[in-house]
């Protein structure tokens, strides 16, 4: 078809040395895909290590279908789903400025609670009355030591889903873990902290799921079809009108959420089209429908359209067709973001306040330029479309994130014993497993990144 064409382009676009690629010479061999056990690990504070470990299911389930593959929430294991419970509760209702607190207390009580730890995940392996897994990978942190020292005979992945590990928000715990590492702070902190180079990799990218590699052909969602149709006529581009899609995780703060949907839809000098993420905030579900019921029923052309929609899981059809995100500093969505590479992206930081593990994404963000910094609703609402649109330029200079198709191939080497290939820090890994599996079958991702073949590198 025509997308093979452009592969061969991209091939012969970086010279002689990628000319090797299409000849086998530096791709990795072809690996004997027995079956084999492997047993992914998330927690459910936020929804970040959730999805994370869902990407690494479908596309290792997809490239070697003949594995048995075991997805658990790993606070249910140690009994710990009351602390994700109060994290997002924390979130939910604008306190997380207690969450340092609670990083300390229970980095203070963390050797008690690792044995208990221990105990839990001993007890849980031994009830599942199966053979006990080649590999786990791990998409939390605080529970790895526990992990390793509770599966001594197990591979041990360990994938960083944040910028930088912390005493605060611990991922590097147990000499026998293999660190998987988005950015090169983490890949820095890990050989500072005496972890063989060979135990760590160097990915491109944080872990994002497939479906946002191909966001440039899905369908637009009937919300935003709606608020197309509401003015047929383009005088919201007269206007300057953008559209918003506000997205602050699976429990938004209901007060911040609110506040921003209503300034930029009916209070800002140039009013914009919001469509806002509820996720499983009810509250805020219910409040932001009432208010844009109401402010329909007194329409005024100078006022924008509020949507509230609840869980979606086609959040990157969102992405894809709105002008703006607005979020929270988070690693993943951010991520995210930058893979779909079509909207501009805002970080509203109310006062400059973050989680612990959200300062690193935050200051990446400022010095790589990719996305606007706002500390206030006013500063939201006062953005310009020149700084929208000077912010895309920088996004769409950055390289190219192929992170989950690196892990997918990480893992299955390590869990049968073959050697990784070496990763360096300024460098991206080749993979056959890449070209075979995800531009041969996964045209629409290869017509994503069709306008970047020049910054597209393989080696």
């Amino acid at each position: 078809g025509d997308w093979s064409c452009e592969v061969v382009f991209m091939m012969v676009y970086e010279g002689e040395r990628v000319a090797e690629v299409v000849t086998g010479n530096v791709l990795v061999d072809e690996l004997h895909r027995d079956s084999i056990s492997i047993t992914i690990l998330y927690g459910s504070g936020g929804g970040g290590h959730k999805a994370s470990a869902f990407a690494l299911r479908d596309v290792f389930s997809a490239s070697y279908p003949s594995s048995s593959i075991h997805l658990y929430d790993a606070s249910k294991i140690v009994q710990a789903g009351f602390g994700d419970s109060l994290y997002n509760w924390l979130i939910q209702h604008s306190l997380s400025n207690v969450m340092p607190l609670l990083y300390s207390i229970v980095s203070i009580l963390q050797p008690i609670i690792t044995k208990q730890h221990i105990h839990l995940i001993k007890q849980f392996f031994l009830s599942q009355n199966t053979s006990t897994p080649d590999l786990v990978v791990s998409f939390v942190p605080f529970l790895n030591s526990a992990l390793c020292e509770a599966l001594p005979n197990t591979k041990h992945i360990t994938v960083i889903t944040d910028f930088t590990t912390s005493q605060a928000h611990p991922w590097m715990q147990h000499p026998r873990q293999i660190l998987c590492c988005g950015t090169t702070t983490l890949y820095n902190q890990a050989l500072a902290l005496g972890y063989n180079s060979e135990r760590v990799f160097r990915l491109s990218g944080m872990i994002v799921r497939p479906e946002f590699y191909q966001s440039s052909n899905t369908s637009m969602p009937e919300e935003l079809i709606s608020i197309q149709n509401t003015l047929p006529d383009s005088r919201d581009q007269e206007r300057g009108r953008l559209t918003f899609l506000l997205l602050f995780g699976g429990a938004p703060s209901t007060q911040l959420v609110e506040t921003a949907a209503y300034s930029l839809a009916f209070s800002a000098k140039v009013s914009h089209n919001v469509v806002c993420i509820c996720g499983y905030n009810g509250e805020l579900l219910q409040k932001l429908t009432k208010k844009a019921e109401a402010m329909q029923s007194n329409s005024s052309e100078s006022h924008g359209r509020l949507i509230a929609v609840g869980f979606r899981q086609d959040i990157a059809s969102f992405m894809s067709h709105c002008d703006v995100i607005c979020t929270k500093p988070g690693p993943g969505v951010v991520a995210e973001a930058l893979v779909v590479r079509k909207a501009a992206l805002i970080l509203l930081v109310p006062n400059g306040e973050v989680m612990p593990q959200e300062r690193a994404v935050l200051q990446w963000v400022k010095n790589e330029g990719v996305g606007i910094v706002v500390n206030s609703i006013d500063e939201l609402c006062a953005i310009s479309r020149e700084q929208i649109q000077n912010s895309v330029k920088k996004m769409l200079q950055m390289g190219v994130n192929r992170a989950v198709y690196e892990l997918t191939e990480i893992v299955y080497r390590v869990a049968t014993n073959n050697p990784v290939p070496p990763l360096n820090t300024e460098r991206e890994l080749t993979h056959k497993h890449y070209l075979n599996t995800v531009l041969s079958r996964n045209p629409l991702m290869l017509q994503h990144d069709a306008s970047q073949l020049a910054t597209l590198r393989f080696l």
